[in-house]
């Protein structure tokens, strides 16, 4: 499960974008019906410089099963609308266990400063050098989705990313428009397909975490009066049952 609420909550974690100086969002994540995190989001562009930050934690009945915590955080340049990182880190707590990594971005390439505990410690398979060249950080990669294709209404883009764990690329495709409700207002949204390829440091299989080469969800972009693609939904699989990140409120 945990590996799951990260990857709801580092998707929801690209809210702003260019038009926006400073963005503040929560989310809710649930599974069969309960309530399982929740997570605020603050994302700061502006000077064609970005800035988010992601904190987030179990809760409800989740709390039976560890604790768990998130922050992440992700700074770079937007030269033209092409998202450039800078540095991507994470304080996190992997049931009850401390985990944090440091990437830094030479160029295209992306460097691991520090990961602990290391790849080895934690079994993970190798992670190769060219799926760190032109690859971008979680929130990075779906920062620039959102500058892209779902501005214009369309499910379409794909980034390679890198964390300092893993590697994996993401896609967008397919996509209609459908009616959803977002806290007490009914709005129309963009439903995409986003699917997750990996291409290094999978783990042995647990019960909170999967290391299948492909998985698929579906990601919900609303646009406001700005043109922003602001994410208000995803849903995709959890080791029981399915899983929903989702706005509590539109901004």
């Amino acid at each position: 499960m945990r590996r799951r609420v990260a990857v709801a909550l580092a998707a929801v974690a690209f809210a702003g974008t260019a038009s926006a100086s400073r963005l503040v969002l929560n989310y809710e994540m649930r599974a069969m019906g309960f309530t399982v995190a929740d997570a605020t989001v603050t994302a700061t562009i502006e000077s064609g410089r970005y800035d988010v930050r992601v904190i987030g934690a179990n809760s409800g009945l989740a709390d039976l099963f560890g604790s768990l915590t998130l922050s992440a955080a992700a700074a770079g340049t937007i030269p033209s609308r092409q998202i450039e990182p800078i540095l991507f880190g994470t304080d996190n707590l992997y049931d009850g266990a401390p985990r944090r990594t440091r990437v830094i971005w030479t160029g295209p390439e992306a460097h691991p400063d520090y990961v602990i505990p290391t790849l080895e410690e934690e079994e993970r398979a190798p992670i190769p050098d060219d799926a760190r060249q032109d690859a971008l950080d979680p929130i990075s990669a779906l920062l620039a989705f959102s500058l892209g294709e779902p501005t214009r209404y369309r499910c379409a883009g794909s980034h390679k990313v890198y964390d300092g764990r893993r590697s994996y690329t993401l896609t967008l495709d397919e996509g209609i428009l459908e009616a959803i409700e977002i806290g007490d207002a009914r709005v129309t949204a963009l439903k995409c397909r986003i699917t997750y390829e990996r291409t290094g440091g999978q783990t042995p299989e647990s019960w909170l975490s999967s290391s299948r080469g492909h998985e698929e969800a579906e990601i919900w972009f609303w646009l406001d009066a700005d043109g922003r693609a602001v994410p208000v939904r995803l849903e995709g699989d959890a080791p029981i049952g399915s899983a929903v990140a989702e706005l509590t409120a539109l901004p």
